[in-house]
């Protein structure tokens, strides 16, 4: 709207005029572009499903008992999955803000805590309401999604742009070696169990279909046919448990979060000068590189050959394009769109603070649906969190290391993965032994305690290792290669 007044100059008239709202389009097929304070428009869409579904579980059906107007079970989960999304969108983006507006202890000790309590406030009520079989579902989901499902993927998208990705297989190889010795560390008492523990036998009779031929002389040998089956069960109030194997969970969880800590020590204090300086080092070559492509000589970068141009992950006619970015994600007035955080400490704790109650109050929902599910579309409770809860959680740092590895840096791509399994083993794993120890809840009189405790010890224990080692023997090569004609 701009105002205009008789016999007024164009300069006056400028200084009047104001524009209140310009739309060129009203409707586009570019609406993932749109952002609202640096968010992406479509998280904004999410929460309002999110906090649609906490007003009809919350209010309508626990507080004014309305049950007219509420959703079904079978909309009701996929909602509050979706939900989560954003909130742990908000929740990392939250956490960021208040570590780069703190010191080093003090951001490594918000994105310990932070990073991973929602996932064990998520177990944590699922044990409470005897879902054991839940929790150890996702445990077994997040660490086989971390070392090879993310991985994988990223791999994939990355070959779509790029037939080779280079990445420093001796930087990868430390996370990767921590990896397996925590791997060790949480299939210990499994192994141990699977060597001492006491097996079990059941047999039952051969079933026949009645339209079935049955010669007369056959008789005595169905009479005795069975079928047998041997696994382990284990059995809490057993003296194998008791003395042996529930101190040495113990002793191996206090081990994997003493790990997590000298991890810390051995980053900001003991090591502090050599990591940090590294950095700055690598800080300052690549400020020296950008300077010298800036020097108006980098007409000679088109004659290079392909595979030069890839080394590093990286290509030298993406170096450009790379700045761009770069210089997008600076906070400035005109744009601001995907920025870095520059949310205010008390702005952060705040966003912080309500993502917490909105997951806990979500995390509540979906533990309620489960047995719904369950019955509605006959899938075991372990299934169901080794695939939907060990994965929906974890969707921005699946999409965050696949457009690392678009990009060309594989390298932080699998190292997103292998840090979350590291959080999984060194953090949460312990947390929930600890939990189990201090607030598990009494079983009823025909309730099984197995139910509400997380004893550290899996049924198949052989299947982690082998494949954490492969991904070792992954990092050992200098570079991926896809063999398919993407790019050719």
């Amino acid at each position: 709207m701009a105002k205009t007044y008789a016999g007024s100059t164009p300069s006056d008239e400028e200084q009047e005029s104001r524009v209140l709202l310009c739309t060129y389009s009203a409707v586009g097929f570019r609406y993932w572009r749109y952002s609202i304070g640096g968010n992406s428009i479509f998280l904004i869409d999410l929460m309002g499903i999110a906090l649609i579904i906490i007003f009809n579980w919350l209010v309508l059906q626990k507080l004014l008992h309305i049950y007219t107007f509420t959703l079904p079970p079978g909309l009701l989960f996929p909602a509050s999955l979706l939900g989560i999304i954003p909130l742990a969108y908000f929740i990392g983006k939250a956490v960021a803000s208040i570590s780069a507006q703190s010191s080093m202890g003090v951001s490594a000790v918000v994105n310990a805590f932070f990073s991973t309590i929602f996932e064990v406030l998520f177990y944590c009520v699922a044990l409470k309401q005897g879902k054991s079989r839940l929790v150890e579902g996702c445990i077994i989901g997040s660490i086989f999604a971390g070392v090879l499902f993310l991985p994988g993927l990223s791999m994939c998208f990355g070959a779509l742009k790029r037939k080779t990705q280079r990445f420093n297989s001796k930087s990868a190889g430390v996370t990767s070696t921590m990896l397996l010795f925590a791997i060790i560390g949480v299939f210990s008492p499994t192994l141990f169990y699977a060597v001492y523990g006491t097996h079990v036998m059941r047999c039952w009779g051969c079933s026949y279909k009645p339209t079935q031929n049955l010669m007369v002389n056959s008789q005595r040998t169905i009479a005795s046919c069975r079928t047998c089956s041997i696994s382990q069960e284990l059995d809490l109030d057993g003296n194998l448990y008791v003395h042996v194997l529930r101190p040495f969970s113990y002793f191996c969880a206090a081990l994997l979060l003493l790990a997590y800590v000298i991890g810390l020590l051995f980053t900001l204090r003991t090591h502090a000068a050599v990591i940090w300086a590294r950095d700055a080092e690598d800080k300052k070559h690549l400020s020296h590189r950008r300077r010298n492509l800036t020097r108006g000589d980098c007409d000679v970068l088109p004659h290079l050959p392909e595979e030069d141009d890839s080394r590093d992950g990286t290509n030298r006619a993406s170096i450009s394009s790379t700045d761009a970015r770069v210089a997008k994600t600076r906070p400035s007035k005109e744009n601001d769109w995907h920025s870095v955080p520059n949310w205010s400490r008390t702005k952060s704790l705040l966003i912080l603070l309500g993502a917490t109650i909105l997951y806990g109050i979500l995390a509540n929902i979906m533990i309620e649906m489960v047995d719904s599910i369950r019955k509605e579309f006959h899938v075991d409770e372990k299934f169901v969190g080794l695939t939907i809860f060990a994965l929906v959680p974890n969707t921005t740092e699946i999409w965050n290391a696949i457009l690392f590895a678009v990009n060309g840096n594989i390298a932080l791509s699998m190292e997103i993965g292998s840090a979350y399994v590291l959080q999984v083993c060194l953090i949460q794993i312990p947390a929930l032994v600890f939990f189990s120890v201090v607030f598990h809840s009494q079983p009823g009189p025909h309730e099984d305690l197995r139910n509400y405790v997380f004893p550290l010890i899996f049924p198949h224990p052989f299947e982690a290792s082998p494949l954490v080692r492969q991904q070792n023997r992954l990092l050992d090569t200098r570079y991926i290669s896809e063999h398919t004609n993407f790019n050719q």
